[in-house]
């Protein structure tokens, strides 16, 4: 049929286990870490750049982060680490991480290429209605697959044209576009590891599994948001 399905299970799912639990807790407190992290700067490591002390890059120590966090449950949860490569998980996480990688970068280079002519252009149409600006970050952030490039690419237009932060905080939601195009390295892990099936990538491509709840969030959390911004600043 041409569709990429995830396998039904065919085993009930095991109680977790002392090991499971450590493994859990563990990953809890690296993702707690880096929330901490990213609201205060000040607990990042500092590292030299260019003769000066600077905290890590937030985007670096996520991954600095992970990584630790992985060795800590090979370690403590008595994980066999010949055995990580043999599961299923695995192979479904290396999906994920080439198609993440590899096509962020691609239409990073792309965006990089012809930034002129893409943004200066969604800058054209936001200054005839600035309610472009969540059409831009919606379309940027499904060519990128990133929504950090589409924040950083359309964020400054918005700022330029002199639109309030509160109504580009509304708009900002519409960075979900990264689930436009079934080309996120989330939406594959999510498909190659639903066990029910019922995610999945249909045969044309684009009739997947998240299209619609990606369309319905970007027009509903836009939508309010908007609505919010002009309630509060009507209030102020």
């Amino acid at each position: 049929s041409g569709e990429l399905v995830a396998p039904a299970a065919d085993a009930q799912l095991k109680p977790p286990t002392r090991e499971g639990k450590i493994s859990a807790l563990l990953f809890l407190c690296g993702v707690l870490f880096i929330i901490a992290a990213g609201i205060f700067p000040q607990l990042r490591p500092q590292v030299m750049v260019n003769g000066q002390l600077a905290g890590v890059d937030l985007s670096q120590l996520i991954q600095i982060t992970m990584l630790t966090v992985a060795a800590a449950i090979v370690a403590f949860a008595k994980v066999k680490a010949g055995e990580i490569v043999k599961s299923s998980l695995f192979d479904s996480g290396m999906v994920a991480v080439v198609a993440l990688f590899g096509v962020a970068w691609m239409a990073n280079t792309f965006i990089a290429a012809h930034q002129t002519v893409i943004v200066d252009g969604l800058g054209a149409l936001a200054q005839q209605a600035p309610v472009m600006i969540a059409v831009a970050l919606f379309a940027v952030a499904a060519m990128t697959t990133s929504q950090s490039s589409a924040t950083f690419s359309i964020i400054p237009i918005g700022i330029a044209l002199g639109l309030e932060p509160a109504t580009l905080a509304a708009m900002w939601p519409a960075v979900v576009g990264v689930f436009l195009l079934p080309t996120n390295g989330s939406q594959i892990a999510t498909v190659e590891m639903d066990r029910t099936g019922s995610t999945r990538i249909g045969s044309a491509v684009i009739n997947h599994s998240f299209l619609l709840p990606t369309l319905i969030y970007a027009v509903v959390a836009v939508g309010l948001g908007l609505l919010i911004s002009r309630v509060v600043g009507g209030a102020a």
